[in-house]
């Protein structure tokens, strides 16, 4: 049985040990070298604004990019750090903003032909089924047209 000693001792060893595993394994370069040509990245190298584009290849030496038409070579000691942009989730989101509309447009079919008095107490199944299609669809549409992704760093010096 653990009493609340054992408890510490286990909880401060686990972040003793954290940074020395975080330590172990791939350097972060050797991340950059990993990333598939056609990735959408942004770099940030010196005092420049960041450059957005998509990534051509990698060396131990340099990162190549496309960005606005023309290749560019950045020397990986200029590169304060690099970026990758997220896939978007859309069909995901739109899949469950379907699922919700779908759910709320039966509820609202459902209570109604429950409750007689509000004056749409007599809803048929045509009527409920027309109800879960539309709040489907709006959930859907609502789902796809909300934002996804984003940048996720992979490299900081």
């Amino acid at each position: 049985m653990f009493t609340l000693g054992v408890l510490s001792r286990v909880l401060i060893l686990t972040a003793a040990a954290a940074p020395i595993a975080a330590g172990q394994g791939t350097q972060p370069w050797d991340q950059i070298l990993r990333l598939a040509p056609g990735s959408e990245v942004r770099v940030v190298a010196g005092n420049s604004k960041p450059i957005n584009g998509t990534l051509d290849g990698v060396t131990a030496d340099a990162l190549q990019l496309n960005s606005g038409g023309s290749q560019q070579s950045i020397q990986r000691g200029e590169i304060l750090s690099i970026a990758v942009k997220k896939g978007g989730h859309r069909l995901r989101n739109g899949m469950i903003g379907l699922a919700v509309g779908a759910g709320a447009g039966l509820g609202v079919g459902l209570a109604s032909t429950q409750n007689g008095s509000n004056g749409w107490g007599t809803l048929n199944a045509d009527v409920r089924a027309g109800l879960t299609a539309a709040g489907g669809f709006v959930g859907f549409v609502i789902g796809v047209l909300l934002p996804s992704g984003g940048w996720h760093t992979v490299y900081k010096r």
